[in-house]
Order: C-alpha cells, then structure tokens, then sequence
C-alpha cells in the first residue's frame, strides 16, 4: 500500500487506483480520496494528503485490526450473569448461615513431625476409603494428645485439598453457643469448594428462612444431607471435629451425639468425618459398636506412644530459654529419661 501512497503523490497513478487502494477499507475513505487528491494544485496537496492519510488509518485501526487481534475487551453477557449469580448465592450464605470463628485448624498445634506414624496412616487409610465406615472415633483420656493429632490430619486433609471442614471445640469458648453453628459452618465450607452445593443450599435457604436457626438436627438434614445426595461428590472429603465431649461437659446437651450415631450413616460415603473426645461414658454409649463408625483409642502405655514422648522432649530440650527455666545447663538421656518417666505418657504434660 506504500508504493500506491507514493505513486499518488508524485502523480503517477489515477482515480481509479486511489479507489482501488482505499475500496478495501468502505466507502467513505474512497470517496474522501477522489475528491482530495484528484483535481488539485500542489500547495494544497500535502495538506489535503494529510488529511486523507488520517482517515485511512482511522479506517484501518478501527476497521480491520480488530479482526486480527480480536474486538476490544467487554464483559460477556453470560459471565457478567455467573458472576452475579454467584454473589447472590454468597451474600445469602452470609447473611442467613452463621460462621463460628476461631475453630479451625491450627498448625502451631500440630504434632511433631516424625510423631504419631501408625495412628496417622490408620487415618489416611480411613480417608481415602469409600466403606460404610465415614465416621472415624479418635478417643483417648486428657492430655494424651487427641487435639494435637486432629490439627495434624487436618493440616495434611488441607494441603491435599480434601479437608471438607474443622470445627475444634475449646474450653476456653461459650461451647454451647459454638455448637450452634457448627452445621451452617460445615456447610459454608463445603459450598466454597462446590459451586452446585451452594447454589442448592442457598435456595433452600431463601425457601425456608427458619433453617437458618433451626435444631441441629433439621440443619443436618436440609443444609448437609440433602445437598450431598443431589449433586454427588467424586472424591472423599473430611471434616474434623475435635473435643467432642467439650460440647456438653455435663451431659446435658447429647444432640450431636444423636446424629452422629443415628444420622451419620445416611450420608454418602464420599463425606468422612473424624471426631476426637475423651472415653466418658456418654460417647461410649453413643457412639460404641455402631456399624458405621470406626473407633480407635489412644494407648498411652504403648511402646510407640513412649518413643514419641521422648522426641517430642529432645525437641523441646534444644529451646535454650526452656532449659534455663528447668534448670538445666545442657540435655542428656538420663535427663530425657526422667522426664519421659514423669510423663506417665501424657503430652500436655510435656507441652506445658
């Protein structure tokens, strides 16, 4: 197109190949070519050239670049509608489910690592399984590190993008009113993670208000069971709930209890969920020799348990300020010995 340009210029070309040399690019330029160049004196041709030359790139930039490097950018109808749709579902969500704070999973209080070897592969296995067995009870007396183990596996369920929730009672929270919200938080965190369960449980939501504050036992069915039934999980998920027996200290209140032995069952195996507690005789008469839940207590006089004491005391051991506080000016196997004995198998003795 150039040579043509430069040719026009120096007069070497006609009319028609000025039309010829702007056709491809509509009408207006062809005719703004015929009347500017053609049929006028040399003073006024640069200019009128200029002028020309202007709405032919115009012309081009606007006409046939876009063709090549595709039209500007503007939102597409279809996500523009996704993306409003999606943030309908989640202002629902967080508007009508409550979302108790400060009960996940805590790495600073995970095991140490190289601790715990057969009760976490026992637990792997567990999770990856699609059996009867989705309910997975860790049991074990005070202080023998029931906590410790439950932040560990979720730790390791989260980098492997299959922790589904944690929820980890604490004395030191109103448990009772933490309880409260233990199901829509559950259910929060599965709807992050599957967009179809969010939109399902935000209609349901928006259909019936009341479930929002509903028993324990409602919000189980309507926001975890029937949601899971209709729009099917591929790969197992986990939830974690550590320090069951911190939810009723004195018995009074035993219905998660309830739907963990009569409810549970009824989801679909993809969805496991692991519970940690003290062996008191209420969640011994609860969840015991029932066909879907797998049980597994801590023995603190195994040989394993004691080899962990002591790692976990070596390790504590290389703190120079701890040995200060205790006295000590450096460690050996006598000292560790000892204090493994002191123990009598128990971590939160060590821990504190």
């Amino acid at each position: 197109m150039s040579q043509k340009v430069l040719d026009t210029v120096t007069g070497h070309t006609t009319k028609q190949a000025i039309f010829h040399t702007t056709d491809t690019y509509g009408g207006h330029v062809t005719n703004v070519a015929g009347n500017y160049v053609l049929g006028v004196d040399g003073r006024q041709l640069v200019k009128r050239w200029t002028y020309v030359a202007g709405v032919i790139f115009t012309c081009i930039f606007f006409c046939i670049v876009p063709h090549f490097r595709g039209t500007p950018d503007r939102p597409d109808p279809a996500n523009v509608g996704l993306e409003e749709k999606q943030l309908a579902i989640q202002t629902t969500l967080d508007g009508k489910l409550a979302y108790a704070k400060g009960v996940s999973w805590d790495p600073t209080l995970a095991c140490l690592p190289g601790t715990r070897v057969t009760m976490m592969a026992l637990i792997d296995e567990w999770s990856r399984s699609l059996d009867g067995q989705n309910v997975f009870w860790l049991n074990g007396v005070a202080g023998s590190g029931k906590s410790a183990i439950a932040h560990t596996v979720a730790q390791k369920l989260h980098k492997k993008r299959v922790l589904a929730s944690s929820f980890f009672f604490n004395q030191d929270i109103n448990s009772r009113d933490t309880l409260r919200s233990i199901f829509s938080k559950i259910a929060r965190d599965i709807a992050t993670r599957n967009p179809d369960f969010a939109e399902d449980i935000s209609a349901v939501l928006e259909e019936d208000l009341s479930l929002a504050s509903a028993p324990l036992a409602r919000q189980f069915e309507e926001l975890i069971i029937a949601p899971l039934r209709r729009h099917v999980i591929g790969d197992p998920i986990v939830v974690v709930i550590d320090a069951l027996d911190e939810t009723s200290p004195d018995g009074a209140d035993n219905e998660l209890l309830r739907i963990l032995r009569d409810e549970a069952s009824e989801l679909p195996p993809q969805l496991r969920i692991i519970v940690t507690s003290r062996p008191t005789r209420e969640l011994v008469d609860f969840l015991s020799e029932k066909d879907h839940i797998q049980s597994h207590h801590i023995d603190i006089t195994s040989a394993e348990n004691a080899d962990d004491i002591e790692a976990l005391i070596s390790g504590k051991l290389q703190d120079n300020t701890r040995r200060d506080k205790m006295g000590l000016s450096s460690t050996d196997s006598v000292t560790i010995s000892d204090l493994k004995m002191l123990s009598e198998g128990l971590f939160i003795w060590i821990v504190t």
